[in-house]
C-alpha cells in the first residue's frame, strides 16, 4: 500500500491510514500488523509520528528520501540523495532475541561513496 502511493516525489510522506485499508479491503489490525513488520524489517521507516487527526508519515528505504517541505510538523528523516537500503541490514531474531546471522560488508550503490552492512544469513539455528 504505501508503495503504491509513491510518485517519485514524496518518500517521507507515505500514509497508511484506516480509511487506506479499508479501500484495499485490509482489516485495520491486519494492516496494523503488516505496517508492524515492514518496519521491523526496515523496509519502511517513521518519518513524523502521527498525532490529533494527523496520520504517521512513512518512508520506504529502497527509495530516495524525498525533501517534504510541504509537509507541516517536524520531519525524522532528511532527504538522502542515495537509498538507504535499511533492508540489508536486518537480521531475524530468534526466539531467544538472538540475531541470526553473519555479518559480511560488502559496497551498496557505490555512488557518493556509500557502504552497507549486509546481514547474511547463515545455515542452523546457531546465532
Amino acid at each position: 500500500m504505501l508503495a503504491r502511493q509513491y510518485s517519485g516525489g514524496n518518500n517521507g510522506a507515505l500514509m497508511a491510514t484506516k480509511a487506506k485499508f479499508e479501500g484495499r479491503g485490509i482489516h485495520e489490525n491486519s494492516g496494523r500488523r503488516g505496517l508492524e513488520m515492514l518496519r521491523d524489517r526496515k523496509i519502511a521507516a517513521i518519518n513524523r509520528e502521527g498525532y490529533f487527526r494527523r496520520p504517521t508519515l512513512y518512508a520506504l528505504t529502497f527509495y530516495e528520501i524525498d525533501d517534504c517541505h510541504w509537509v507541516s510538523g517536524q520531519l525524522l528523516l532528511a532527504p538522502t540523495y542515495v537509498a538507504q537500503h535499511d533492508y540489508l541490514r536486518w537480521c531475524p531474531q530468534s526466539k531467544t532475541g538472538v540475531p541470526q546471522c553473519v555479518q559480511t560488508t560488502t559496497t551498496v550503490g557505490v555512488k557518493q561513496g556509500a557502504t552497507s552492512t549486509i546481514c547474511t544469513h547463515g545455515g542452523g539455528n546457531e546465532p
